[in-house]
């Protein structure tokens, strides 16, 4: 697992930053709470990207491909071909989409450590190591610029 761009290191180093952040839904600032999105948000402008992230959503439902769009937009690009078995074929900086209930979203960055992500019923950002729970919708890599 290693980062392909230094931009990739930055998104990964800034999730770590955040572990422990309190969750808030539709959070931006980390002083107040974050959510999958604002955690998200605030990785890729450390790494120098415009993350002008939507709000006003719900945290049940959503459009997954409205948020690949978002997350395209933004400078990354779909892996086409990956597991979410231990061996997967992730870099430490790549954005992670899944679904772990019937009607919920949510995105994780992957690190080193595990997957960082902003987990509403823990209240917190915490690192996650070992598989992720739930069904992988799409996983992203940045584009070096």
């Amino acid at each position: 697992m290693t980062c392909g761009t230094s931009e990739a290191q930055i998104i990964a180093r800034t999730a770590l930053a955040l572990v422990g952040t309190p969750f808030r839904l539709h959070g931006r600032d980390p002083n107040h709470g974050l959510d999958c999105i604002g955690l998200c948000a605030l990785c890729v402008k450390a790494a120098g990207r415009n993350s002008d992230i939507p709000n006003g959503y719900a945290l049940r439902g959503g459009d997954a491909e409205k948020i690949r769009h978002c997350i395209r937009h933004l400078g990354f690009r779909d892996i086409a071909h990956f597991s979410d078995g231990p061996d997967a074929p992730w870099n430490a900086g790549d954005i992670v989409l899944t679904r772990p209930a019937p009607l919920q979203l949510h995105l994780l960055v992957h690190t080193e450590l595990g997957m960082v992500h902003a987990h509403a019923g823990l209240r917190r950002v915490v690192c996650t190591p070992g598989r992720l729970e739930g069904r992988i919708l799409s996983t992203f890599r940045i584009l070096e610029s």
